[in-house]
């Protein structure tokens, strides 16, 4: 019989990821001037979202549709790879792949449970031995819709997400890593959670955390 695996299960922006993974995303593609002249476009939703008026998931959708939904799905496709080789390395605590090491030469099993998409962390996560369990976009011929398929992977649903992995896997133990208080619906399900950025303070309360 195999052994039950051990999980290790990851947050990406603000846990490993020091920014927004999505505006970088776009910054990357189109630049620091345009993503700030949209701001102005899109200050009216953005001020709901601040003040609870407006929802993350719509947020998402309209950021999406305004700045990527008219690019070929191929073409996002290689830029999420150059963006995965030239500019997000950059911004990951180092600290964050120190753990991540750490996890890899134990064998563990490695997920990346995000609000974030394949679409831009793929290339990056799949390059550490990751699953990628994000959100999704719907496709319609050659590019997206600019609208999520499902469920945004964000707080509750992450926990849900979560919860069908260990289903699934059923493993003999699971490590979280999630730095925001709506991770806090998915770690509640980790044997061991670690509820704090894997920037350089993080990885020394991670290493005494380890051996208390």
């Amino acid at each position: 019989m195999n052994a039950k695996p051990t999980l290790a299960v990851f947050d990406f922006d603000g846990t490993i990821y020091a920014r927004d993974s999505l505006l970088d995303f776009i910054r990357f593609i189109h630049g620091e001037g345009r993503l700030y002249l949209a701001a102005f476009k899109l200050a009216p939703w953005i001020l709901s979202y601040y003040t609870g008026r407006y929802s993350n998931t719509r947020l998402k959708e309209r950021l999406f549709a305004h700045f990527l939904a008219d690019l070929p799905v191929v073409d996002l496709a290689e830029w999420g790879r150059q963006y995965a080789e030239h500019w997000l390395p950059r911004h990951c605590y180092p600290g964050a792949l120190d753990v991540l090491a750490w996890h890899r030469a134990r064998g563990h099993r490695l997920y990346l449970l995000t609000a974030s998409s394949d679409i831009w962390l793929g290339a990056w996560a799949r390059g550490w031995g990751m699953e990628v369990v994000g959100t999704e976009w719907i496709q319609r011929g050659d590019f997206y819709t600019g609208k999520i398929w499902g469920k945004n992977c964000h707080g509750e649903e992450k926990q849900r997400r979560l919860a069908q992995i260990i289903e699934r896997e059923q493993p003999a133990y699971c490590y979280g890593y999630g730095d925001h208080p709506e991770d806090q619906f998915f770690l509640s399900l980790a044997d061991e959670a670690f509820p704090y950025p894997l920037n350089e303070s993080g990885l020394a309360r991670w290493q005494t955390d380890r051996l208390t």
